[in-house]
């Protein structure tokens, strides 16, 4: 099941988080076609925001990781481990 979604600046691409922990990236212009996957979270993703001019993408989860990912090569770009359990 879907928990999180954002949409890009341009609006080509749509982000979506689930209950299980994967993330990925569908591709608006070809009918919401799977483009990347990004791997890492280890629990659900709760919410997702989109930088409006640099390629990042961050998510943050029941796991209390947020984790900040290149959009154009899936990388991991940095991981923080969030002390505070998520409230809302």
């Amino acid at each position: 099941a879907i928990s999180a979604v954002a949409i890009s600046p341009d609006g080509h691409a749509v982000y979506v988080g689930s209950v299980g922990g994967c993330m990925a990236r569908l591709d608006t212009r070809k009918g919401l076609q799977p483009l990347d996957r990004f791997k890492g979270a280890a629990g659900s993703i709760r919410s997702i925001s989109v930088h409006p001019s640099l390629p990042l993408v961050a998510c943050a989860g029941l796991d209390r990781c947020l984790r900040i990912y290149h959009t154009r090569s899936t990388d991991l770009y940095e991981r923080v481990y969030l002390k505070q359990r998520l409230t809302a």
